[in-house]
């Protein structure tokens, strides 16, 4: 559960049943809700991956569909508030090549 915001859950939290439960997409092309981002992030990779972002470099892969500012945004998030130590993105396509 974050913190921030009691009512926004990510991971095995999500499946207990809650009738005032609104399940969101956290990141459309255009508009994107970043408390829901660092939730996911929060809740996915140090307890489903059991990784300490502290410690580990991260790979992003991004839709090819993202412009700078979006790229510029995630890199804040995961540098300041997850303290990643090293960051790479890459566009799907990149990868698919």
């Amino acid at each position: 559960m974050n913190l921030e915001n009691p009512q926004m859950y990510a991971g095995e939290k999500m499946l207990m049943r809650r009738d005032f439960m609104k399940v969101e997409q956290a990141m459309p092309p255009k508009d994107s809700k970043w408390n829901l981002i660092e939730c996911l992030i929060g809740e996915s990779i140090p307890n489903a991956l059991k990784v300490d972002m502290k410690d580990s470099p991260l790979l992003i892969s991004e839709d090819n569909l993202h412009d700078c500012e979006f790229r510029r945004k995630m890199a804040e998030i995961l540098f300041e508030k997850f303290q990643v130590p090293y960051l790479y993105s890459v566009k799907k396509a990149a990868l698919a090549s």
